[in-house]
């Protein structure tokens, strides 16, 4: 059925627009590194459509920048970027300490 194909699909993509966002927030994927769209899809377990899907929503966010047919690349931040990331960071932090205990 086209509707629960649709509604896997949004599912899948928001799993991987969170699980890349927090890799771009933590630095763990640094301004400037290349994003291969092959990699991800395996790694994450998606389909190109909800992959893209995530990485047309980042770079819409403003943490991507998509070269057609060339690259995406993480973006490089400004200082707001930067004071936005750490704020984040800092309510992140304690939530995943404490799942971690």
């Amino acid at each position: 059925n086209g509707a629960v194909r649709a509604t896997r699909d949004a599912t899948l993509a928001q799993q991987a627009y969170l699980r890349l966002k927090e890799r771009i927030v933590s630095l763990a994927l640094p301004p400037g590194s290349t994003i291969h769209e092959a990699e991800l899809q395996q790694e994450f377990g998606v389909g190109r459509t909800p992959l893209r899907d995530a990485l047309q929503r980042l770079a819409h966010d403003g943490m991507l920048r998509i070269y057609p047919r060339r690259a995406i690349v993480v973006a490089k931040l400004g200082l707001s970027e930067i004071r936005e990331l750490f704020e984040v960071r800092l309510a992140l932090e304690p939530a995943a300490a404490a799942l971690a205990a």
